[in-house]
């Protein structure tokens, strides 16, 4: 099993019912400063390379309720760790400490402040848009929408995140034509564009609503978005048939 741990570059450290260290594995000590002269010591006696000061609280409390605790941690240099407590059972099935392993999960809290900077980036072009827009999935749920669309449809992004676009608005955008088109859009990939609607907003009644919609592509160029934009032409469309013309394109 020793050999198991050290080939899997995990870093285990063994500890007894009294905190006493059994054993470890060499990559520990990017944790925990041990070393092979610590081997019977308490764990409570050792320098810990971590931001996080509960570490003895939590093995005695695993030690208690035989439960495994689960936890990101992070050490002085700066790299993260998904830290397990785990309740050490013998063979006969006798409880004879417990197992700490630190798995290195720097790569995924990268990608996930990766994620964190495209999701606010995305955001911040969004909002810069003074018409407003929502961003749909295949099943024309909303995924992100941007300030002008809540305040057109006064709403905020709690309420609207997860909606189906039937349902939003007390169902205005619920149109046969108009969800025809856009499964069109995503199954076609043809962008949708000068399409008119009537829509009946919150305070402003039945207003005539410009839509145009295109299909957002992933890497393997499949569409798996739909970014459905909208401008207000009521008065556009009103002077048009005053002064004779048709401007509904």
């Amino acid at each position: 099993m020793k050999n198991l741990l050290d080939s899997a570059g995990i870093a285990t450290v063994f500890l007894g019912n009294d905190l006493t260290i059994k054993r470890f594995t060499p990559r520990i000590t990017r944790v925990i400063n041990l070393m092979a002269v610590d081997l019977g010591r308490p764990i409570t006696d050792i320098s810990v390379n971590l931001r996080y000061e509960h570490l003895t609280r939590d093995i005695k409390r695993v030690l208690d309720t035989l439960e495994t605790l689960e936890l990101q941690v992070q050490t002085h240099d700066g790299q993260w760790y998904l830290m397990r407590i785990s309740p050490y059972r013998t063979s006969d099935n006798f409880i004879d400490g417990v197992v700490v392993a630190f798995t290195n999960v720097d790569v995924i809290k990268a990608m996930e402040r990766q994620l964190r900077d495209s999701l606010t980036y995305a955001d911040g072009v969004l909002n810069s848009m003074q018409d407003p827009l929502l961003v749909l999935d295949a099943q024309e749920r909303v995924v992100a929408a941007n300030r002008a669309l809540y305040s057109l449809l006064q709403t905020t992004a709690p309420q609207l995140k997860g909606e189906a676009l039937q349902t939003v608005a007390h169902g205005a955008f619920d149109q046969l034509d108009l969800l025809t088109r856009l499964r069109d859009v995503m199954s076609s990939e043809r962008p949708l564009s000068s399409y008119v609607i009537d829509l009946t907003l919150p305070q402003l009644g039945t207003r005539k609503m410009k839509v145009e919609a295109d299909p957002i592509f992933s890497e393997d160029g499949h569409s798996v978005l739909l970014l459905f934009k909208m401008e207000d032409v009521t008065a556009l469309l009103r002077r048009a048939v005053q002064e004779g013309e048709d401007l509904r394109g």
